[in-house]
């Protein structure tokens, strides 16, 4: 299922929108992948947010529509940089770019390398 959701900030009034896929909305922990959000999250503490599922749709297409229609960039109290309507790992493989992870020889360096620095702290 796909969420449209709205995170306000509970000391400004600030608010973020956007679009989660998730089985389980309400207790996921997901708040936001937008800089300033995440931003002002660290800043205010997370308990001075609020999540709000505003719609829930079966695609990402209309849900993203959705979010696209919602975002007022021109509202000062909105977190959003971009108007929305795309975004998320569905959007992005949707591209289809080439994709490293797909390399069994990069996820094996990728391993190694981590083993080294996990060894080495």
């Amino acid at each position: 299922m796909f969420y449209v959701y709205k995170i306000i900030n509970l000391t400004n009034g600030r608010y973020y929108i956007g679009v989660h896929k998730s089985n389980n909305f309400e207790d996921d922990g997901y708040m936001g992948s937008g800089k300033l959000i995440k931003k002002s999250i660290l800043k205010y503490g997370i308990e001075n947010f609020m999540k709000i599922k505003l719609f829930e749709y079966d695609t990402a297409d209309a849900a993203y529509l959705k979010e696209k229609e919602l975002i007022g960039l021109s509202d000062e109290l909105c977190y959003n940089l971009h108007e929305g309507g795309k975004g998320g790992w569905d959007y992005v493989n949707k591209l289809n770019l080439p994709n490293c992870m797909n390399s069994p020889e990069v996820v094996k360096r990728m391993k190694s390398s981590r083993k080294i620095t996990y060894d080495s702290n």
